[in-house]
């Protein structure tokens, strides 16, 4: 696959580029509950989570996910401090590496 995509506009294409754009439009005119709103970003995030998570070779899946709301409110508040925890580690020493880094590319005279 070449990098950008070589392709025609046919008129095939072109009437069905156009049918998206009017749905397109048409859906973004419309103005969904904040709730709703809110339930399609939370399955669309944990969706993109579960997927990539897959790519590192976890192999939970939606069901598996979806007993974590069976969770008693404890038991998420303990995965949430996990969570959180290796998150701030991670940051924590990819900010150091960045700063290592920075120190580097200064003491040469790039940054």
């Amino acid at each position: 696959m070449s990098i950008p995509p070589r392709y025609q506009l046919t008129k095939n294409l072109v009437s069905l580029l156009g049918k998206l754009d009017t749905n397109r439009a048409v859906i973004d005119s419309l103005s969904l509950p904040p709730t709703v709103e809110e339930n399609i970003r939370q399955a669309s995030l944990l969706g993109s989570s579960l997927y990539s998570a897959r790519i590192e070779g976890n192999r939970l899946t939606e069901t598996d996910i979806s007993s974590f709301r069976d969770l008693s409110s404890k038991e998420k508040q303990k995965v949430e401090v996990a969570n959180l925890t290796r998150t701030i580690s991670y940051l924590l020493k990819n900010i150091l590496e960045i700063n290592r880094l920075r120190q580097k590319i200064s003491f040469i005279g790039m940054y």
